[in-house]
């Protein structure tokens, strides 16, 4: 976790979110992590402001890619997918 101008780290013996939500229970700004469920009760019911990790939201578009159930329109300059309509690169 980032905080202003220092890093924090913790960490549980278990995946439990009652380590994070304890930790984290005074913490008001962004929270990047990866889509494990617990988060959400991480940040359910205070001012935590959950951003997604880059890495796996790529993920969900290479396996889309491969899904024989996308038809692909084809690509643009920059070589993204343009399922339908036009790429906003």
């Amino acid at each position: 976790m980032w905080a202003t101008n220092r890093i924090r780290f913790d960490f549980t013996l278990n995946r439990s979110r009652e380590g994070p939500k304890e930790f984290l229970k005074d913490y008001a700004e962004v929270l990047l992590a990866d889509t494990y469920g617990s988060y959400n009760g991480v940040v359910a019911g205070n001012a935590i402001t959950r951003a997604g990790c880059w890495s796996h939201a790529r993920r969900k578009f290479v396996e889309a890619e491969k899904s024989p159930e996308i038809r692909v329109r084809g690509r643009c300059p920059d070589g993204h997918i343009v399922c339908g309509g036009t790429c906003n690169c």
